[in-house]
C-alpha cells in the first residue's frame, strides 16, 4: 500500500516537473542562446557602436531627468541650444524605468544598458508565453511560440536598434483585442487601450506597426468569422456593474489620453522643425520579397518558414484543435498580409496607398514591421506544436521528449548559430573612447555655464564623434553643440567643415531673437580637437613629393583621398568631384619631406553669364591666398604652404567660395547643387 502511494507521488511529481522543464528549455534557449550572447554575458552591447550608444544617451537622459540632473524632459543637452530634440527619435518612456532602476542599483551606464536589453528580452518571452497560455495552448506550444516572438531570426536585428527590443506590450494588447472581438468581452477594452499606449511609449514605430497588425487582423477576422461583433459587446456592457463600467471607461480614457499626448507632442515638434522623410527615403527602406523569405536583412528563418507552411496546411485542412481553428485561419492570412503591405515588388507597394495620410510619412524603416509580425508567427508555431502535442501525449515520455527537442532544434538552431550574436561592441571600447576625450579637456574646473563642442574625428563616420561628444557632455553635466538622432536640427551638417560657429549661426538663423544667447554660448565654449588622438599609424606618410593624388571615382593609383578625409564635396565622378556649398575642405597627409607648394588641378564653374570664381584658401587655419579665376576649363592652381602650417601629420585645406552658384541658375542644365570648382587631383612640390 505504502509503495503504491509513493509511486503515485513520484508520478505526480514527474508530471509537474516535466511541463516546467519544457518551459525552461525554450526560456533558456532564448536567454542563453540569444540575449546573453548578444551582450557577451554582460561585457558588451549588441550591434555597432553607433545606434546602441545613441539609445544609451536617451536612457541616460531619462535617468538624469528623474534624478533632477536635467531640468527639461524633452530638451536633452545635445544639439544645444535647440529645444525639444528628444522628439527626433524614440524616447524609451515606456521602458526607461527599468534602466533607471538598474542605475539606482549603482550599475554604470554600460552595464545598465546591457541589463536593460536582457530585461526586455525576458519580458518579451514571458508576456508572450502568458498570452499563449491564456489562449489555451499547452505549455509546450506556448513556450515554443514565446521563443519565436522573443528570439526568432528577425528579432536578432533588434538590439542594433535598441528601440525595437521592448515589444512585450504587443502580445498583451493582442490578447485583449481577441477577447473583445471574439468573446465579446467589453470589459477588456480598457486593458487593450492601456497596452496600446504602453507599446507607443516603448516605441512609436512598434506602436504604429501594432495598429497596422490589428487593423488587418480585424478585417480578415470579420471576413472569415462572419459574425456580429457589436451585439455581444453591447450585451457585455449591459451586464457590467456601475463600478466596472466606470473602471473600463477610466482605463480607456487613460490609454487614449496618454497616447494622444505623446503623438501630439511629436506632431508639434515635427511641425516646428519641419521633420519629414521624402518619398524616396521612405521607399528606399521598403523591404523586398527576398528580405523576409530568402536570406535578406529580416529573413524569417528556414525553421519558421517551414512551420508556417505546415501550420497553414493543418489549419486550412481542419486538422488542428477546433478551439484554435478560427484564430489560426485569421493569423495565417494576417501574417502574410502584414508583410505584403510593405513589400515592394518592382516599383509597386501597397503601402503607397496610405503614404499621403498625415503622420504616415514620419516612419521610414518599414522593413522592421516583421518584428511585430512575429506575434502572429508565434501563434502559428503554437498551433503547430499543439497539433504535435495532442498526437504524442499518450506515447512514452522518451518519444514525447524527442519530439520536443526536434521542434526546439528546428526553431532555435538558426538563432543560436547566427553570426549576428557576435556583432557587439564591448563596454571597454565605449569607455575608452570617452576616457580619451577627457584627456583633452582643459585642466581648469568645468562648471555648468560651459558648453562643449567636439570636432569630427578624421577617418571615422560623423556619428561616432557626435555621440562621443553627447556621452562626454552627460558625464560632465554640461550641454554640447554636437548631436545625432533620427533627424537633425535645421542647418546642421554632419561633416568636419561644420564648425562650432556654423552650429551657433544655424541656431540664430532658426531663431533670430536668441542671438544674444548664442553669443553667450560662444564666450563659454570648450573646444576639443579629437584629431589629436589619432595614432601615428593612422597617418599615411607614404605619399611622396611629386606624386599625384586623385579625387576621381576610379583613380588608378593608391592615393585616393575620398571620402573619409574631406567634406563639402559632391559624390566623386570619373574625372574628379565638384565642391558643394559655400565652403569645403580637404585633409591630406604630409609626406616625410617638407613640401613648399600644393598644386591642385581644378575645373572652375565659369560661363558667359557667370564669368568668375573668387575664393579664399586657408591651410591649417592660416591664410594661404585669395584667388580669382576667369577662364573656364581644367587648370592648375598653385598654393604656397605657409611654414607655420607645416605641423606633423595632416594639413587641412579650407576653401571659402564667394561665387558658388547652382548651374541651373546660369543656364547650365538642371543641376541644383551649389558649385564653385571641380577638384581633379593634388600634388606636393
Amino acid at each position: 500500500m505504502s509503495t503504491h502511494i509513493m509511486e503515485s507521488k513520484s508520478v505526480r511529481r514527474l508530471l509537474c516537473i516535466f511541463p516546467i522543464s519544457i518551459f525552461l528549455l525554450f526560456f533558456t534557449l532564448s536567454l542563453c542562446g540569444h540575449y546573453l550572447p548578444s551582450i557577451d554575458w554582460f561585457r558588451a552591447i549588441p550591434g555597432y557602436i553607433v545606434d546602441p550608444r545613441l539609445n544609451s544617451v536617451f536612457l541616460e537622459h531619462l535617468y538624469g531627468w528623474v534624478t533632477g540632473r536635467w531640468p527639461e524632459l524633452w530638451s536633452p543637452i545635445f544639439y544645444y541650444p535647440f529645444q525639444n530634440v528628444l522628439g527626433f527619435s524614440d524616447n524609451h518612456f515606456g521602458s526607461g524605468i527599468i534602466y533607471i532602476l538598474f542605475r539606482f542599483f549603482d550599475l554604470n551606464r554600460e552595464m545598465a544598458m546591457s541589463a536593460w536589453i536582457l530585461a526586455g528580452g525576458i519580458l518579451n518571452f514571458l508576456c508572450c508565453f502568458w498570452v499563449l497560455k491564456k489562449l489555451d495552448f499547452h505549455i509546450f506550444a506556448a513556450s515554443a511560440g514565446a521563443f519565436v516572438f522573443a528570439s526568432a531570426l528577425p528579432a536578432l536585428s533588434a538590439p542594433d536598434h535598441a528601440q525595437l527590443i521592448y515589444r512585450f506590450a504587443t502580445p498583451l494588447a493582442f490578447y485583449y483585442f481577441w477577447q473583445i472581438i471574439n468573446d465579446g468581452n467589453i470589459q477588456k477594452v480598457g486593458w487593450f487601450f492601456l497596452w496600446i499606449a504602453e507599446q507607443f511609449y516603448c516605441s512609436i514605430y512598434l506602436g504604429v506597426f501594432l495598429i497596422y497588425l490589428l487593423i488587418i487582423f480585424f478585417f480578415i477576422y470579420r471576413f472569415i468569422a462572419q459574425k456580429n461583433i457589436l451585439k455581444p459587446l453591447l450585451n457585455s456592457w449591459n451586464s457590467l456593474s456601475i463600478s466596472h463600467k466606470v473602471l473600463t471607461i477610466s482605463f480607456v480614457f487613460i490609454g487614449i489620453f496618454f497616447t494622444c499626448i505623446l503623438l501630439y507632442k511629436y506632431h508639434e515638434i515635427s511641425s516646428a522643425y519641419q521633420l519629414r522623410w521624402s518619398r524616396q527615403e521612405i521607399e528606399a527602406n521598403f523591404p523586398r520579397f527576398t528580405s523576409y523569405f530568402w536570406f535578406g536583412h529580416s529573413f524569417l528563418g528556414l525553421g519558421l518558414i517551414f512551420v508556417y507552411i505546415v501550420s497553414s496546411v493543418l489549419i486550412w485542412g481542419k486538422l488542428v484543435d477546433r478551439a484554435h481553428l478560427l484564430l489560426g485561419k485569421v493569423a495565417s492570412i494576417s501574417f502574410i498580409a502584414l508583410l505584403l503591405m510593405v513589400i515592394k515588388i518592382g516599383d509597386v507597394s501597397f503601402y503607397h496607398l496610405i503614404l499621403n495620410i498625415p503622420g504616415i510619412s514620419a516612419l521610414r524603416g518599414m522593413y522592421r514591421i516583421v518584428i511585430i509580425d512575429l506575434l502572429l508567427g508565434a501563434i502559428l508555431v503554437s498551433i503547430f506544436c499543439e497539433f504535435i502535442y495532442l498526437r504524442i501525449k499518450n506515447y512514452n515520455r522518451f518519444f514525447y521528449l524527442l519530439c520536443i527537442l526536434l521542434v526546439a532544434f528546428l526553431l532555435a538552431w538558426e538563432t543560436v548559430k547566427s553570426p549576428s550574436l557576435k556583432y557587439h561592441s564591448s563596454h571597454d571600447s565605449w569607455q575608452k573612447r570617452i576616457a580619451s576625450l577627457k584627456r583633452l579637456m582643459p585642466e581648469s574646473p568645468v562648471d555648468s555655464t560651459k558648453t562643449l563642442n567636439v570636432n569630427q574625428l578624421f577617418l571615422t563616420e560623423n556619428a561616432l564623434s557626435e555621440i562621443d561628444a553627447m556621452i562626454l557632455s552627460q558625464d560632465l553635466g554640461i550641454p554640447t553643440l554636437n548631436g545625432f538622432s533620427g533627424h537633425s536640427v535645421p542647418g546642421y551638417i554632419h561633416n568636419p567643415c561644420y564648425s562650432a560657429e556654423d552650429k551657433l549661426e544655424a541656431f540664430v538663423k532658426y531663431n533670430p531673437a536668441l542671438r544674444q544667447r548664442a553669443d553667450s554660448i560662444r564666450e563659454s565654449l570648450i573646444q576639443i580637437n579629437a584629431n589629436e588622438l589619432l595614432p601615428p599609424e593612422s597617418i599615411d606618410q607614404s605619399i611622396k613629393i611629386g606624386e599625384l593624388m586623385s579625387f576621381a571615382q576610379f583613380a588608378d593609383n593608391k592615393h585616393i583621398y575620398w571620402p573619409p578625409l574631406s567634406c563639402g564635396w559632391s559624390t566623386p565622378e570619373s574625372w574628379g568631384t565638384w565642391s558643394n556649398g559655400q565652403k569645403s575642405k580637404i585633409v591630406l597627409p604630409l609626406p616625410k619631406e617638407t613640401p613648399k607648394i600644393l598644386n591642385l588641378q581644378i575645373n572652375p564653374l565659369i560661363s558667359k553669364i557667370h564669368p568668375k570664381q573668387e575664393f579664399t584658401v586657408n591651410i591649417n587655419g592660416i591664410a594661404a591666398g585669395q584667388f580669382k579665376l576667369t577662364k573656364p576649363g581644367i587648370q592648375e592652381l598653385s598654393i604656397s604652404i605657409p611654414s607655420k602650417a607645416l605641423v606633423p601629420g595632416f594639413i587641412e585645406i579650407d576653401f571659402f567660395y564667394d561665387d558658388a552658384i547652382a548651374p541651373n541658375i546660369i543656364g547650365l542644365g538642371a543641376d541644383e547643387r551649389i558649385l564653385a570648382i571641380g577638384l581633379i587631383s593634388a600634388q606636393y612640390r
